[in-house]
């Protein structure tokens, strides 16, 4: 089995049902062993961007990494086919790493990231069981 940890961010006024629906379909992918739970960040790199809802989970999956992030940017761009221009993003879908490997370092450096593992690793997450 193989262990993801992903990032998901949307801030559109419906960022929250898009969030809740990107978590939905990566539970399709595998098991969602953990996540935060959703939490606010601000845009970084982009004074004229709204605030983000985010979520970071950890997930159990059987999937090589290429078709889980085939998957995850399939789904990603279908909705984001679908939603308003820059800098609003409707959903926004990153495996930041795969198997210990970190494939976003720059993700890993973010704020939003490192609020959302300390969540993870204090137990204030919500746990998906």
């Amino acid at each position: 089995m193989n262990e993801a940890i992903i990032s998901l961010g949307a801030n559109t006024p419906d960022a929250a049902a898009a969030l809740t629906a990107a978590l939905d379909f990566v539970g399709l992918l595998g098991s969602v062993a953990v996540a935060s739970g959703t939490f606010r960040s601000e845009a970084e790199g982009r004074a004229d961007a709204p605030a983000y809802l985010n979520n970071i989970l950890i997930l159990a999956t059987s999937l090589s990494l290429d078709n889980l992030a085939r998957s995850t940017k399939e789904y990603e761009s279908g909705v984001r086919h679908r939603a308003a221009a820059e800098p609003l993003v409707a959903i926004d879908i990153d495996i930041v790493s795969f198997n210990g490997t970190i494939l976003r370092p720059e993700v890993v450096a973010s704020r939003y990231y490192s609020k959302g593992i300390a969540a993870l690793q204090c137990g204030c997450h919500v746990s998906i069981q």
